[in-house]
């Protein structure tokens, strides 16, 4: 998509290849029959009470009653 560039790069030229690039990653994202959303941990409650039909991958709160016990338990176990 975007990308950073030298001081010496010409606008005109540069940003006119990245809105190239934006429309057809726009065409690609269209085909995909499922997209599946990243993030970080702070949507997790959110995606609890939201996101029933969505596809998420994220990292589970430490602070989660279930993520402590696993992370614990692997703690204990040495791995």
């Amino acid at each position: 998509m975007m990308e950073g560039q030298r001081g010496n790069v010409s606008d005109k030229k540069s940003l006119h290849e990245g809105v190239v690039r934006m429309k057809e990653y726009e065409k690609e994202i269209k085909k995909a029959p499922n997209f599946i959303y990243v993030c970080d941990s702070e949507i997790y409650s959110n995606i609890v009470k939201y996101g029933e039909n969505m596809k998420w991958i994220f990292r589970v709160p430490e602070t989660i009653g279930n993520a402590k016990n696993i992370q614990n338990m692997i703690v204990q176990s040495g791995s």
